[in-house]
């Protein structure tokens, strides 16, 4: 009896070995994905303007969201707030190979859809 529970506890072990091995390998893949030199080549205010967008745009749409979800409905807020995210997501890498400048302005788009 005590053999078969450790070949049980061995299979267990290798099973967790295995498990681990695929998740450094899968961090490995994405770390070389993600951190490949690009071909924005912006400046350090440029790049602080740009992730200082979101938070500009939040700023401005907290309040006004309230007011927005209390005059219509909250579903509509929502909904609105997401399906732009989305959209305004998906066309970020063109704005920003188009103009820095161009991709802030979407970034506080992106963050005046935070009324979501």
């Amino acid at each position: 009896m005590k053999s078969a529970t450790r070949a049980v506890v061995a299979k267990e072990r290798t099973n967790l070995t295995t498990i681990a091995e695929l998740i450094v390998d899968i961090l490995h893949i994405t770390t070389r994905i993600f951190l490949q030199p690009g071909n924005l080549d912006w400046s350090r205010d440029v790049q602080g303007l740009i992730l200082s967008g979101q938070s500009y745009g939040s700023i401005v749409t907290t309040f006004m969201g309230g007011y927005l979800a209390n005059r219509y409905s909250a579903k509509l807020v929502i909904g609105g707030g997401m399906g732009g995210l989305v959209v305004l997501t998906l066309i970020s890498p063109i704005v920003a190979e188009l103009s820095p400048y161009l991709f802030f302005a979407v970034q506080i788009l992106k963050g005046g859809t935070g009324v979501s």
